[in-house]
Order: C-alpha cells, then structure tokens, then sequence
C-alpha cells in the first residue's frame, strides 16, 4: 500500500510541474524573451556592443580564453572536491553543477586539445559528473519521499514511509 501512495503522490507533483511548465512556456513574458533573442541573432545586433574587457578577450584568439576558462574552472572544482565529505546537500549540488560546466566547457573546446591526456581527462570528468548526479537524485528522492509521506496521515503515513525507506535504500545499495 504505501508504493501505490507514493506513485499517486509522486503522479499528482508530475502533473502540477507540468502544468507550472507549460504556464510558463505559454507566458507572454516568455515569448517576448524569444522574440528579443531571435532577433539580437538575426540582426547580429553583439557586433555594435560596446567593447570592454570581456568583449576584447572574447575577441581575442579561442585558445587564450578557453586555456584561463577551463584552468579557472578546474581550480575551482578542485579546491572544493576537497572539501565534499562536509558540504551540505545545496552545497553538494552546487559542486555538482561546478563540475557540469567544467565538463561541458572542456567537451566543447575539446577539439583544440589532441592526446590521450585530453580524453582521458574528459572521460574522468564525465564520471564524476555521472556518479554527482545519481547522488544528486538520491537526496532529491529523499526530500520527495518525506514530503510526500508528512503530508500522509495515520496508517498511510507509516506504510508511505517504509516504502520510502524501501526505494531508497535500494538506490544507496546500487
């Protein structure tokens, strides 16, 4: 009894986010946002910008800013890795993100980089990010199962929470 309480629970969170997407999807302030963008795009309207320091290095040769880029971004990641066995759970997924935008940015450019050295380093990364981002479902499943079973009240409140001790407990054995 207590997975069909929280499949229906669960359900009715899927359905009222997918209602809140598409209201926001469907908003005027979201279509003016898509029109300025197609736009800015078909008139080339960034090459009249004003230059300042980050446009000249953006003007600059790709390997310049790209080198400093990832480098920042490593040292970032890096300092903090450090520190994960005592971050919160928003600090935890900050990092997670930190290293999202390491990986993506290195994926990117990654074809100005050759050797084994480059892909071995990608490859890492994506594994880091892979395993941050099934911790990152973990604790979110486990804020959806105690809300979701706070709400439940009696005998439904203890069977929604034992199968929520069940789902993950499963999830912190794989």
């Amino acid at each position: 009894p207590g997975f069909a309480l929280l499949r229906s629970g669960l359900g009715q969170k899927r359905r009222t986010s997918r209602r809140t997407a598409r209201r926001a999807v469907r908003s005027k302030r979201y279509t003016e946002f898509v029109l300025r963008v197609s736009g800015w795009l078909a008139q080339r309207q960034w090459r009249g910008q004003e230059h300042d320091e980050v446009s000249a290095r953006l003007s600059g040769p790709v390997n310049n800013f790209v080198d400093t880029l990832i480098a920042r971004r490593h040292r970032q990641v890096r300092k903090d890795g450090h520190k994960f066995a005592t971050m919160t759970a928003e600090q935890r997924h900050q990092f997670r993100i930190d290293v999202k935008k390491l990986r993506y940015a290195t994926d990117l450019f990654g074809s100005l980089y050759r050797g084994k050295r480059a892909i071995s380093y990608l490859e890492r990364l994506g594994k880091l990010q892979d395993t941050l981002g099934y911790a990152n479902d973990v604790a979110v499943a486990e804020d959806l199962t105690r809300n979701l079973c706070e709400t439940t009240k009696g005998d439904d409140g203890a069977e929604c929470q034992r199968a929520g001790a069940i789902v993950l407990g499963w999830h912190a054995h794989t």
